[in-house]
């Protein structure tokens, strides 16, 4: 993995975190730490779900107290 990540608010409480991995797949979170739901600005990739706390799996938004990491291929994934 190298060093450090790119990150994004979502909302008053809730955020976006990419790391890229050494083979250049993208590991992503999706945190949500508020007591609503937050709007997500694009579809998650439910498809690469690794895992997720909550009882939905994300996908146009992010229930609250939920958090949800996708592993996204190097092939798919957007080169920064």
């Amino acid at each position: 993995m190298a060093p450090g990540g790119h990150f994004r608010v979502l909302g008053p409480a809730a955020l976006q975190v990419e790391w890229r991995l050494g083979d250049g797949a993208l590991l992503l979170l999706l945190a949500n730490f508020a007591d609503s739901a937050v709007a997500l600005t694009k579809p998650a990739p439910r498809d690469l779900l690794l895992y997720c706390t909550g009882p939905v799996v994300p996908e146009r938004e992010l229930a609250a107290g939920c958090a949800a990491f996708f592993l996204i291929d190097a092939a798919a994934a957007d080169p920064r």
